[in-house]
């Protein structure tokens, strides 16, 4: 992909004026980004938890479990409150590994089980006691000089990771599914759909509870819907949802809104369900 002097993108053997993008994202932006599409969000879940140390820890794991079908994604955050209900972190800072295991023993979303969910509790309220916030833990990896957060995302998974073998409670072979790295080629969507959350100003949609990381840093979370967009925009051409066409989108956003480059995310994200899945705001 080429930005010419014209500003004009060359990508696939398709033209995209960058003027007519910024229209047709600001168009979208107006009719979907609204705080009464969270109703197809997990976001909705962690925007009704109260302190920042609730929403970190739930934003987390409940977009970890961001895959599949919405309605299935949400059906496994309301199993997942049943067993810790509404104040998340003192129930993952107050309840043993082993109880923990217990307790979401007949939990599961999809191929991740229940033990998984118990592990991951337990590692993220390990970091936030350790560090005082994951904010704190994901800054370790951030310098300002960074464009983007990929080596800071690869360096809190990792970490992660390494918290949750100290558990030593048994994992799932999938565990690390939830914990994805940039430099393993994932797309890390997840993780940073959740960076998104925290990052972005509280806007009725976004949280806003982490300062010390820049919007502009961010990278575009891609999942099928907006992959599907962007390909029909012209702004990517890679055929694999992979961190290089994350980097491909956020570089064409990047210069649509360079102090915001996830800022369509949300509203990309609605006009791909609304266009593959026709959901709409009446339904």
């Amino acid at each position: 992909m080429v930005l010419s002097r014209r500003n004009v993108f060359f990508n696939g053997g398709k033209f995209v004026d960058a003027a007519v993008l910024k229209r047709t994202l600001d168009g979208w932006y107006a009719a979907y980004h609204d705080p009464s599409y969270l109703r197809y969000d997990p976001l909705e879940f962690v925007r009704r938890m109260r302190g920042r140390e609730n929403r970190e820890i739930a934003g987390l794991v409940f977009s970890s479990i961001a895959y599949g079908r919405v309605e299935q994604i949400r059906a496994s955050i309301r199993n997942i409150l049943a067993v810790t209900g509404e104040d998340v972190f003192r129930f993952a800072v107050d309840t043993p590994p082993a109880k923990k295991v217990r307790l979401f023993a007949g939990v599961k979303h999809r191929f991740n089980i229940g033990t998984d969910f118990a592990v991951l509790l337990e590692c993220a309220a390990r970091a936030q006691l350790r560090y005082g916030s994951l904010e704190t833990l994901f800054c370790e990896g951030l310098k300002q000089s960074h464009q983007t957060v990929e080596q800071a995302l690869d360096t809190f998974a990792l970490h992660l990771r390494a918290l949750a073998a100290k558990t030593r409670v048994a994992r799932s072979r999938y565990f690390d599914f939830l914990l994805p790295s940039p430099s393993s080629g994932s797309a890390c969507k997840r993780l940073a759909l959740f960076l998104r959350w925290m990052v972005r100003p509280d806007d009725g949609i976004d949280l806003g509870e982490w300062k010390r990381v820049s919007a502009s840093q961010l990278v575009m979370p891609v999942d099928t819907h907006v992959a599907a967009v962007s390909r029909s925009l012209g702004i990517t051409s890679r055929r694999t949802a992979d961190w290089a066409m994350s980097r491909e989108i956020t570089s064409v956003m990047r210069t649509v809104c360079p102090h915001d480059p996830v800022k369509y995310d949300f509203s990309l994200c609605r006009t791909g369900m609304i266009d593959f899945r026709n959901i709409t705001a009446a339904a």
